[in-house]
Formats: structure tokens, C-alpha cells, sequence
């Protein structure tokens, strides 16, 4: 009875485990600056199923985060200030599910990526 018990909660645990979401990070990139040595800063954007989220070494304030569809429509455009804590970016459950590229600007900087399927 108690190895029952012990095998049945193994595979509950491993099943739950499997549901979670998997966290994946947008690559950035930039076509006007190609340098190995960055003298800016390059946002971090992760991102799974249910929530997008940015996030930079230092702050950058008066950046806009732009996300579009797969037919270049933006679905979802805000200003927000990216600082060392993960900002979660507002977004209906409609766009997470149409989320395909997001461009980040900020000063004189334009960054894109995309989104994994």
C-alpha cells in the first residue's frame, strides 16, 4: 500500500511539473549597431503562455514595447520605464495568443525579436 501511495504521488509530481509553463527569452537585435562591444543596453524580454515580461541591467526610462501579429499588425504598443525587475507587460489574453515579434525603442534604439511558437 505504501509503495502505491509513494508511485502515485511520484507520477501526480511529475505530472504537474509537465504543466507548468515553460519561460522562453526573446533574442534582441539590432541592424544599425554591429559591434561585439555593446555600449547600450539591451532589454531582456521572457515570456510563456500566460504573461510577457522586460527587464535591463540599468533603467531605461520613456521606452515603448511594441508587439505585432504574424501579419506585421501590432496587436499591443505601451510606454513603460525597463528597469532590473521584470516588468510585466499588460497584454489581453487575445494578444499573448497572437504575440509573433516585439520591437522595443528607447532613445535612438530600435530592437526586434520574435516569439518561439
Amino acid at each position: 500500500m505504501k509503495k502505491r501511495f509513494l508511485l502515485s504521488g511520484f507520477i501526480a509530481t511529475v505530472f504537474c511539473a509537465g504543466m507548468q509553463a515553460q519561460i522562453k527569452t526573446v533574442t534582441l537585435h539590432n541592424d544599425d549597431l554591429i559591434t561585439e562591444d555593446r555600449h547600450y543596453e539591451i532589454p531582456v524580454i521572457n515570456y510563456d503562455d500566460n504573461t510577457v515580461s522586460i527587464s535591463a541591467d540599468t533603467i531605461i526610462y520613456n521606452a515603448t514595447v511594441v508587439v505585432k501579429d504574424i501579419s506585421g499588425r501590432i496587436i499591443h504598443q505601451e510606454q513603460t520605464v525597463i528597469n532590473p525587475n521584470e516588468t510585466e507587460i499588460k497584454m489581453a489574453k487575445e494578444e499573448l495568443a497572437n504575440k509573433s515579434s516585439v520591437e522595443v525603442y528607447y532613445g535612438d534604439k530600435r530592437l526586434y525579436g520574435y516569439f518561439e511558437e
